[in-house]
């Protein structure tokens, strides 16, 4: 790169803006969403009929309303998060092979096979993580369970675009 701003801030900022890209995307679905539970509404008289159904159903599986909203929030969270540490793992793959390989044909293959053994390894370590079990409390225990992950993406995140950055200040041209 021939600015004068750092390696780490030209990556730290394209990965804001793919957090940001995803958090936008997760906005209009969540739009779109609720424009089309309005229009349900609007169209289907039954619709409280079977909304009731459905929330006594789930009350017999001692699942409220409220914790069913927690869990989606928790799974939007963790799919933006899942989202940003692919595009991360992609790109110090993507880098590592064009460092490694420089002007080789199969640097395409290779990068490929590099970021499919990071997400294994990734997936191996969350394998490992104990998982937070209360039977007791449905919500904190799949939102803790989230957040475990969360934090050992981010921990993997933060190794990645460490290397990304030393990797690019060796003069990488990708």
């Amino acid at each position: 790169f021939m600015t004068p701003v750092s390696n780490f801030k030209i990556i730290t900022s394209k990965l804001f803006a793919t957090f940001i890209v995803g958090m936008f995307f997760c906005i209009i679905l969540a739009i779109f969403a609720y424009v089309d539970l309005l229009i349900l509404n609007s169209k289907v008289e039954e619709i409280e009929i079977v909304t009731r159904f459905l929330e006594m159903g789930l009350e017999a599986f001692g699942i409220s309303t409220s914790t069913l909203v927690v869990n989606l929030v928790t799974a939007i969270i963790d799919f933006l998060v899942g989202f940003y540490a692919v595009v991360i793992t992609a790109y110090f793959a993507i880098t590592l092979s064009s460092t490694v390989f420089k002007n080789k044909k199969f640097k395409g293959v290779v990068s490929f096979l590099i970021f499919i053994l990071i997400i294994y390894v990734i997936s191996w370590v969350l394998g490992f993580v104990p998982g937070y079990t209360d039977s007791t409390d449905i919500v904190k225990m799949s939102v803790a369970n989230v957040f475990i992950g969360i934090a050992i993406h981010m921990v993997f995140g933060i190794i990645e675009t460490i290397g990304v950055t030393i990797l690019l200040n060796k003069k990488v041209s990708l």
